[in-house]
């Protein structure tokens, strides 16, 4: 997958320059041509060098394309192998104990690692910066792994930069070990975090039929809960402006258990959702389990993504459960087998009139499944896969399951 990932953002990165180029070559035909004094030699390395000097020298002349290069170019990079340079990092001080761990939050705008001093200085960023709450201290302490009095283990402090920096709230973190200056054998652990700016809008338009408009916070009172409202129109159904309501708690007393719930009344649907959920979200968490329940007044579909969608409202309730447990086949563990089972059900209040194919999926039943599975899986890091500005953990591996 991540491969895949990779050749992708290749393409998409090789077509915007080549469109780009093209931008640049009708700019550039208004101009008196300049010879080219550099040597073309038969080799890819020189090729590719000359065609991004040439770009860069065209996108010189206009102010607007020396922009845009600037924002859609970046230089080559070598390939830097993260997790191994983190986990010698951390192996220097390997089995030594653990005497305090201190946890500083900074600034969402301003400060940074290499400059934890630098202030913020526009107007802008000082007002984001007094808006935001930054993340409780208590909040970040649950999701560590490791406590005062425990050995350092370069595994299980790399697999926690992971864990804290998939948080939707925290945008990036650095775990520093500093040996005890009067005791060698101890350790003192300071970890810097760095919160995104948790408020957020955003919305979508659907022709001139339909529109939504999302007003979120991923870091309410800076707990780490998320809330929500969505306000979606139609201008041909009703109602004609309805509203959705989320609220999430996340890693309920440290033990990487979710909750999250909502209501839901829009022209799309009508009801309540619930979702309890604790997955295997590290190697190390033997048991995983969880339970959903969705209750629709009025639905045109049991789930958002299926395939077979009703002309007619549905009322329904649908609810399912699950659990599983995780065993270790490896000494670093990223090999495991999972055992699970679970079920799931669904009830319909009112029956529609369906095509005859589709009569059985939309029947009353309870489905009972079980699996065993085999899974290995460790984590790269890299960067402007699926973002920009910060560090991603993108999963590598395989899974054999036989359900």
């Amino acid at each position: 997958m991540y491969q895949s990932l990779k050749r992708m953002k290749n393409i998409i990165h090789l077509l915007i320059i080549f469109c780009f180029f093209i931008l640049l070559n009708s700019v550039a035909n208004g101009q008196t041509a300049k010879n080219d004094t550099i040597s073309i030699e038969n080799s890819g390395i020189l090729k590719q060098e000359i065609f991004y000097d040439s770009l860069r020298h065209k996108a010189s002349k206009r102010k607007l394309t020396h922009l845009i290069y600037d924002a859609l170019i970046s230089s080559p990079r070598p390939y830097v192998d993260s997790e191994t340079l983190s986990l010698n990092y951390y192996s220097q001080m390997k089995g030594k104990i653990i005497s305090d761990i201190k946890i500083i939050p900074l600034e969402v705008f301003g400060p940074t690692f290499q400059d934890t001093t630098r202030k913020a200085k526009s107007w802008i960023e000082k007002s984001a910066n007094k808006i935001h709450t930054k993340s409780n201290l208590n909040t970040i302490q649950k999701m560590l792994l490791f406590k005062i009095g425990d050995e350092v283990d370069p595994g299980l402090i790399y697999e926690n930069e992971r864990l804290i920096r998939s948080l939707p709230y925290i945008k990036e973190i650095n775990i520093i070990l500093t040996q005890d200056t009067i005791y060698p054998a101890f350790v003192k652990v300071t970890i810097l975090t760095k919160d995104r700016f948790s408020f957020g809008i955003t919305g979508n338009v659907n022709g001139v039929q339909s529109a939504a408009l999302e007003i979120y916070d991923n870091n309410i009172f800076g707990v780490g809960h998320e809330v929500g409202v969505v306000f979606a129109g139609h201008v041909n159904k009703q109602p004609y402006l309805g509203a959705e309501t989320y609220y999430k708690i996340n890693n309920i007393r440290g033990k990487f258990l979710n909750l999250s719930f909502a209501y839901l009344n829009t022209f799309k649907n009508e009801g309540f959702r619930f979702v309890l959920n604790k997955p295997f979200i590290t190697s190390f968490v033997k048991w995983g389990y969880g339970a959903s329940a969705l209750r629709m007044f009025r639905s045109n579909w049991i789930f958002s993504n299926d395939v077979i969608q009703s002309e007619y409202p549905m009322d329904l309730l649908y609810h399912g459960a699950w659990g599983g447990r995780s065993f270790q086949v490896s000494p670093d563990g990223n090999n495991q087998v999972v055992l699970s089972a679970g079920y799931n059900s669904q009830k319909f209040y009112h029956f529609n009139e369906f095509e005859t194919k589709y009569l059985n999926y939309f029947k009353n039943r309870t489905l009972l499944i079980s699996g065993i599975a085999f899974s290995q899986r460790r984590y790269v890091q890299d960067d402007l896969v699926f973002s920009y500005g910060i560090t991603e953990d993108i999963p590598e591996g395989f899974k054999n399951e036989l359900v």
